[in-house]
Parts: C-alpha cells; sequence; structure tokens
C-alpha cells in the first residue's frame, strides 16, 4: 500500500487544496485532510474512501459507534471526524435559523432534518417567540415515545424560562412511516391542552421519516397549505380538536355565506335562527376589525380556516365551502369593490 509520500505531490489532498481549493478535491480528499494519517498498511486516502464508501449518504448522520466500527478509526480520529460534523450541522442550523419565521410545517422542517434518520426516536420541542421565530430548538427525549414519561411540567418549565409563546414538536420515526401513533396522538392531545392552560400554545406536532412527514396541524385543517397563522389568528391544535368535535355536537340548521358582510348585521340574523356562517367577505378594514370582534368568539372555525376574506374578487369560487343560503350586505353591487370589475 503505498504511502502519502509516494504519491506524487501535485495529487496530495493538502498540496492540491492549496493550490486548486475546496471545489477541485472530491470528498475522499476532503477527509483525508481531515483525518490526517492513516495507520499501517492503510494510507490515509484508503481510510477516507473506506469511510465515504460505507456511510455516504448517512454521512451527516454518523455517530461515534459508527466511526468506531470502522477499521484504523481509534477515538481519536473517530472523536475529531465527529466533531467536524456536529461543527458543521450547527453552522447549517443557526444559520438557517436567522430571522426566520415559522410560517407552516415545510419550515419546521428545514430545522428538523437532523433527526430524520436518526436510528431511535428523538422528541423535539422547538421554542417560538410571538411572531413565530425560533427561540430554542430543545431535545426532550431520546428513545421510544412513552406518553407516561413525556410530562408536561418539563416541556412548559423550559418554554416559560425561554419566554416562549407557542410551541412544536417533532418526533422523528426511524421505521421511515410517518404514520402517527396512538401514543403520538395522544402526547399531542395532552401536552395541547396544557398548552392552553399555561397560556403556550402547542401549533403543532411534526413526524418526520424517510418516507415522508406528518403534520396534526395540517390534518386538523383538511389543507396542506395553509399556515399557522393566517390574517393575524392562530390556533393551537388543542383548540383545533376542540373546535373540530363542536362541529359534530352543533350541527347547524342551515349554513350561508356572508359577502360585504359589514360588521355583520346579517350574521347575527342568520346565527339566531340556528344557521352558520362558513364564508365571509369584507374589504374595509375596520369593519372587519369590527366582524372579527363581534364574532371570533361564537364561529372560531370561520377565522382560523382562513374562510373570512378581504376582496371577494381575489377569491377562488373554487375554496368557497358548500351553502344553503347567501347574503350580501349594502353596498352590494354598484357601490362594492365587485361592481366596479
Amino acid at each position: 500500500m503505498p504511502k502519502i509520500k509516494d504519491i506524487p505531490e501535485v495529487d496530495r489532498p493538502r498540496e492540491k487544496l492549496l493550490k486548486k481549493g475546496s471545489n477541485a478535491l472530491s470528498k475522499t480528499d476532503l477527509l483525508a485532510i481531515l483525518l490526517s494519517s492513516g495507520i499501517k498498511g492503510i494510507n490515509v486516502q484508503t481510510l477516507a474512501k473506506t469511510i465515504i464508501t460505507k456511510f455516504n449518504k448517512d454521512f451527516l448522520n454518523i455517530t461515534i459507534d459508527d466511526l468506531l466500527a470502522v477499521k484504523g478509526i481509534g477515538q481519536a480520529k473517530a472523536l475529531q471526524v465527529y466533531s467536524a460534523v456536529a461543527l458543521i450541522k450547527r453552522f447549517y442550523q443557526e444559520q438557517n435559523s436567522t430571522d426566520l419565521i415559522i410560517k407552516n410545517v415545510q419550515n419546521v422542517l428545514t430545522l428538523a432534518f437532523d433527526i430524520r434518520d436518526k436510528k431511535k426516536e428523538h422528541l423535539i420541542c422547538l421554542h417560538l417567540d410571538s411572531r413565530n421565530a425560533p427561540i430554542k430548538k430543545e431535545t426532550l427525549s431520546i428513545g421510544l415515545l412513552d406518553k407516561s414519561l413525556i410530562h408536561p411540567r418539563e416541556i412548559f418549565s423550559s418554554a416559560l424560562k425561554n419566554k416562549a409563546a407557542n410551541i412544536i414538536l417533532i418526533h422523528n420515526h426511524p421505521s421511515g412511516n410517518p404514520t402517527p401513533s396512538r401514543q403520538d396522538k395522544q402526547v399531542a392531545k395532552n401536552i395541547g391542552k396544557a398548552g392552553q392552560i399555561m397560556g403556550i400554545a402547542l401549533l403543532d406536532f411534526v413526524i418526520i421519516a424517510k418516507n415522508g412527514h406528518n403534520s396534526f396541524y395540517q390534518e386538523l385543517k383538511h389543507n396542506k397549505t395553509i399556515d399557522y397563522m393566517g390574517d393575524g389568528f392562530q390556533m393551537g391544535i388543542f383548540d383545533q380538536f376542540e373546535t373540530k368535535k363542536s362541529i359534530y355536537k352543533n350541527e347547524p340548521k342551515f349554513t350561508f355565506i356572508d359577502l360585504f358582510a359589514g360588521i355583520g348585521g346579517f350574521h347575527l340574523a342568520a346565527s339566531n335562527l340556528g344557521g352558520k356562517c362558513v364564508f365571509a367577505s369584507e374589504f374595509d378594514e375596520n369593519a372587519r376589525k369590527t366582524y372579527q370582534a363581534n364574532f371570533l368568539k361564537h364561529n372560531k372555525d370561520l377565522f382560523y380556516s382562513g374562510n373570512f376574506a378581504g376582496d371577494i374578487t381575489k377569491v377562488d369560487e373554487k375554496n368557497i365551502p358548500n351553502f344553503d343560503f347567501l347574503f350580501a350586505g349594502f353596498p352590494c353591487q354598484p357601490f362594492s369593490v365587485a361592481g366596479y370589475r
């Protein structure tokens, strides 16, 4: 086995890096520089190639035990490589979280890539401020997710300490299947209920795996694109559980939509007759604020589902729910925004 000094200087990793830059080096060359030296009978490039070939796409999730299992890697070299990988991941995470606002599950996934391929189950808590900007990402447990071991006290004591306004739980499934288990659902309900009492909303419980992801928030919304906050409203998943239950407990006599809603005269009258408003529109900002103040408490689903629109002319009719009656307030046609178009 040739030694590094026997390789032409132009092909040696260090010399190549100095003369041509990192883009001219292979992953094997870069790792060889990090390892610095090989062992008797195995030069450093061969050792580096063995590691790259063995772990390939899983390299960023490599563990110290994985490295120690490679012939020629002792504790010192294992710690050297593992620390370098951890440092890269730390910088990547901080760079991607700077000024990041968590608007939807896609933003959550960018902060959770590091646990997707973990061989053990991890439960992560993402602490957010009132704008949904990340404050801290905390590992709560490693191993099987057990609802009896995940106590709200530990979760919310840390959230309070970090002055979090909202939290998101992130959990990986090593099996590759992102479907929530019964334990997952129970943990989500328990933490969501505790969050409502504490005044810190559990916005979502996201499960990630090799074969995809699952968001409790998206499932409850029946909408894969809706953001956590829309038109200034935000609802934790416990509130959504309750809203979903109330929909089936209190079936309305009829449904209606309220166009050019004003401050809600038609809404009030129709609601008193047993109807439920499933869609409304009002373009005047002052009227919108009054309408929200009047009906948010009694019809949360209207606002949290994104069905309180501004300019009706910008709404695709496919996004308007089915209804029994349509009410349109004054000014309705020639004096309305829609009437001019």
